[in-house]
């Protein structure tokens, strides 16, 4: 029953509204507005199915068919009203809106043109950062490079040319060095059995000789160790009357040439090996410290009882870090003393002294 009161009470506002919005298309929105909320209220509510009603005789023939008041049927002579649809005008924009929208787009437009030059003037910058910062980084390679180069032009001048590298293999008497003999009882049989053989099958030789020489009997072999040292003995004194053939200022004088040319020409291009100093036993010996003193004195000692060369070292440096000013005093009063002597045996020979601690 409510849901054909709200259905009828709708199409009436309806009418009506279809008529109002032909007045004032200001009121379109209004009436519209209202009709929604109205129909929404009305039909909020649950419809109720009408009772059933007992069928009525049919009416007499010629009789006009009236309308239930409560199914809301219409009349035989009722008129149907005509809802006219709405249309929305389309707005046309003023003069000012038009310039208003002219010039809300030129703005925009411009601010568009200042991000796009910021950005521009970022990337310029940011470039020119990059720039400079490489410039700098050429700048401080060719730096290092000179002064690589400059390094390298000083070395060259400090190192000796060919014809001062000549007059320091003079005066290290290399040339006319006699070179040590290395002599032992197998050398020995070997020259014996190729004496006077200076063919290409000389080493060839040796792999056949090993058997015979192994075969030897122990009279052979001691005349052959016996001839062995008496070599050795002349090859060392020979050597020590090459070097006493020279003053003890000569021989000093050759041992710095050689320091010199293994420091400028060892291992370089040219592949000098190192030189080995001359030995001179005319030379006083260096005076010997405390503490070395201290372990020529215990080394035989230690060694004596079993222990090892390092365990032996270990200990002595021990037992010297243990001792007292007043235990290590003898140790310094005989490094003193050997320090007088080396003194007074250079002096005696002219040559200069170094100042040495004991």
């Amino acid at each position: 029953m409510l849901t054909a009161i709200g259905l009828a009470a709708v199409r009436h506002l309806r009418a009506n509204v279809g008529s109002s919005l032909h007045r004032s298309a200001n009121g379109v929105v209004t009436s519209r507005a209202a009709l929604r909320s109205f129909a929404s209220t009305a039909l909020r509510f649950e419809p109720v199915k009408a009772p059933v009603q007992p069928k009525a005789a049919a009416p007499a023939a010629g009789k006009t068919k009236a309308a239930s008041p409560a199914t809301g049927e219409k009349t035989a002579g009722a008129k149907a009203t005509k809802v006219t649809p709405v249309t929305r005008k389309k707005r046309v924009p003023t003069d000012a809106q038009k310039k208003r929208l002219a010039e809300k787009k030129v703005k925009e437009k411009a601010n568009l043109e200042a991000k796009r030059q910021k950005l521009a003037e970022r990337k310029a910058k940011e470039k020119a950062r990059l720039e400079a910062k490489k410039q700098r980084l050429a700048e401080t390679k060719a730096k290092v490079k000179a002064k690589l180069e400059a390094q390298k032009k000083l070395l060259a001048e400090k190192k000796l040319k060919p014809p001062a590298k000549r007059e320091l293999v003079a005066k290290s008497l290399v040339k006319v060095e006699p070179k040590p003999r290395i002599v032992s009882p197998w050398t020995v049989y070997i020259a014996q059995q190729t004496k006077g053989d200076t063919s290409e099958h000389v080493l060839g030789r040796a792999a056949e000789l090993a058997p015979k020489y192994k075969a030897l009997p122990a009279a052979d072999r001691k005349a052959l160790e016996d001839e062995a040292g008496q070599t050795r003995v002349a090859s060392v004194a020979n050597y020590k009357a090459w070097v006493e053939s020279h003053t003890i200022g000569e021989i000093k004088e050759a041992n710095a040439a050689r320091r010199k040319l293994n420091k400028l020409y060892k291992n370089s291009d040219d592949e000098t090996d190192a030189i080995s100093l001359i030995h001179d036993t005319r030379v006083p010996k260096r005076p010997k410290n405390a503490y070395l003193l201290f372990t020529q004195s215990r080394r035989e000692e230690l060694l004596g009882q079993g222990v090892s060369g390092t365990d032996a070292v270990a200990q002595l440096a021990r037992d010297w870090n243990a001792l007292n000013q007043s235990g290590r005093q003898p140790y310094d009063a005989l490094a003193k003393l050997d320090l007088e002597r080396y003194h007074v045996e250079m002096k005696a020979l002219g040559l200069r002294v170094r100042e040495t601690s004991p």
